[in-house]
């Protein structure tokens, strides 16, 4: 009886080893605001295997890691410093090869479809990721994305939007620094204001000398709100 269950787990082993691969997760060394700060941030690794999505900490330094995903299955990655900032991203196609290269870019498509592979995961394993990834480039409609990848269609036509200009004021002196390179850096002397054209969605602004950041929160119509954070940011 014993020889028989240790047959059998090891026939179940290796079943789980044939039906997953172990993908490497990379990205890149320095964030901006890292680089400037000379603070190395942590990250949360959230990933859709191919039947649910996972979480994975990543300490101060890590940039890299690996994980096993469903064989066969599309799979999305995202990597988000601190647990709440924008994040790296990509994915791919079961035919792809092990090693994903994640970026700011991609974090933007590969974050919706983690949060549609929460909703439906069984839909979001049949996706093509190269054919949305090639299909549409940042800046898009994420909203519109996601309901339309969340009830199965995809219109890449469909989600264009366009900038907004935005009057920044209000904020200490110094160097703000983007979230991501899609945004332009500025300085502020006292007094100061800036206009600025940004497209819908969150954009956040740091002084790291005043720790300070400054959120601005658009919506698709041009509305929008800002929100101030002051204190231990990174």
């Amino acid at each position: 009886m014993m020889v028989f269950v240790l047959l059998l787990s090891l026939l179940l082993t290796s079943c789980e080893q044939i039906n997953y691969r172990e993908v490497t997760i990379s990205f890149p060394s320095e964030h901006f605001w890292e680089s400037e700060s000379d603070v190395l941030m942590w990250y949360s690794l959230e990933y859709f295997d191919g039947e649910s999505v996972k979480r994975k900490t990543l300490n101060r330094g890590v940039r890299e890691t690996t994980v096993s995903v469903l064989r066969g299955a599309t799979c999305y990655f995202v990597c988000r410093p601190e647990n709440q900032y924008h994040p790296f991203g990509g994915g791919f196609d079961p035919s792809s090869n092990s090693k994903v290269y994640l970026t700011q870019e991609e974090g933007y498509i590969a974050d919706i479809l983690i949060e549609v592979s929460k909703l439906v995961p069984s839909q979001a394993a049949a996706f093509s990721y190269n054919t949305i990834k090639n299909s549409i480039k940042y800046p898009f409609n994420e909203d519109a994305l996601l309901l339309d990848l969340r009830n199965g269609t995809f219109s890449p036509s469909s989600y264009k939007v366009k900038a907004y200009k935005i009057t920044i004021s209000g904020l200490p002196e110094g160097k703000y620094l983007p979230e991501t390179d899609f945004d332009p850096p500025f300085y502020l002397n006292p007094g100061d204001e800036i206009n600025i054209h940004l497209y819908p969605g969150i954009h956040r602004y740091l002084n790291i000398e005043k720790r300070f950041m400054r959120t601005v929160a658009i919506n698709p119509d041009g509305t929008f709100k800002v929100f101030d954070t002051l204190g231990t940011i990174l």
